[in-house]
């Protein structure tokens, strides 16, 4: 049972700003309007495309801040899109998207696995806000169809709930208190490490591939940063040379490097490794014996902002789920 079912969005709404204001009283957190997107949850897409990998870990996308359509490369060529423009007039960098109908990501993947293979994708991922979204590769026919998207699951009122895109502008933008919500939301039997390991994942994965606001996302990486299970890298460059701010961290053999633009607010690029010896010991120990692993990954993020419209109509026929509350 998904366990929002018999919330309303003012219980959420109500129950967030309980939870921040009893970790800071001070701290002024909008939450008027969380989402009916904070129910659905989204389909996890694999890192590695044209094989059969299993990825250690997912990876998002990010996003741009001076324009809305990131300015990349000439060799680039950003597919057609239909900009979003709100009807009280040009959209603002500080207040992010929160009324976009879609967030447009487009990035570059590349990875190999253990049997040597590789494969390298464009991809283009319209997430929608309230309305199901679609994922989509450069130079392919085949389109996916998912649920209108969430992108974590905290602990509020000792209850796990499903955040959305609405629910991205509720949360704290002091990173303190951010740390410490998730914190709490941590579970001993869910997810890979240590309760350190867990809390870089979940902001990670808030940070990765959301419209949420720049205040909030500043947070996420000061939260990634501060933790004692990562390693600052100072200034670092990306696959496309563009240069930010590094991070990187290992859980249990997987070591996963972020690299961030703080002055743009938006990341550049995530990669992942695996660790030779712990590969070798899982082929000694038979482990891998029909299993096939992401050794490595690089996903390099081209441009992306808010849309008006995916290029086709989401079909939940299409989607292999019984509905978008689920897919």
């Amino acid at each position: 049972m998904n366990p929002t079912t018999d919330r309303t969005d003012a219980d959420f709404a109500r129950s967030l700003r309980e939870h921040v204001d009893a970790l800071a009283p001070t701290i002024d957190v909008d939450t008027h309007d969380v989402v009916p997107a904070a129910r659905r949850r989204r389909r996890r897409r694999a890192a590695l495309t044209g094989a059969a990998a299993v990825a250690v870990f997912a990876a998002g996308a990010g996003w741009a801040a001076h324009t809305w359509i990131l300015t990349v490369p000439d060799e680039v060529v950003p597919a057609t899109v239909v900009p979003y423009v709100p009807s009280d007039g040009a959209p603002t960098i500080d207040g992010g998207w929160p009324d976009a109908p879609y967030w447009r990501v487009r990035f570059e993947t590349q990875g190999t696995d253990t049997t040597g293979a590789g494969s390298t994708a464009v991809r283009v991922d319209w997430l929608g806000h309230d309305d199901p979204g679609l994922l989509t590769e450069e130079g392919e026919d085949e389109v996916t169809p998912i649920g209108p998207s969430s992108w974590a699951e905290l602990l509020i009122d000792d209850e796990r709930v499903l955040v959305g895109w609405d629910g991205l502008y509720a949360l704290p933008t002091d990173p303190v208190e951010l740390e410490r919500l998730l914190r709490d939301s941590v579970e001993p039997d869910r997810g890979a490490g240590t309760p350190d390991d867990k809390v870089f994942d979940m902001a990670r994965t808030l940070l990765v591939g959301t419209p949420a606001p720049p205040a909030l996302r500043d947070a996420l990486w000061d939260v990634l940063t501060d933790l004692p299970s990562t390693s600052a890298l100072g200034e670092v460059t990306d696959a496309r040379d563009r240069s930010g701010q590094g991070v990187e961290t290992t859980i249990q053999g997987w070591t996963s490097r972020i690299v961030y633009d703080p002055t743009a607010h938006r990341v550049l690029e995530t990669t992942g490794t695996q660790d030779d010896e712990l590969l070798d010991e899982m082929r000694d120990d038979g482990r891998l014996d029909g299993v096939i692993l992401t050794t490595s990954s690089r996903t390099t993020y081209l441009d992306e902002g808010p849309a008006d419209a995916p290029p086709a109509e989401p079909r939940l026929e299409d989607s292999g789920c019984v509905s978008w509350e689920t897919c």
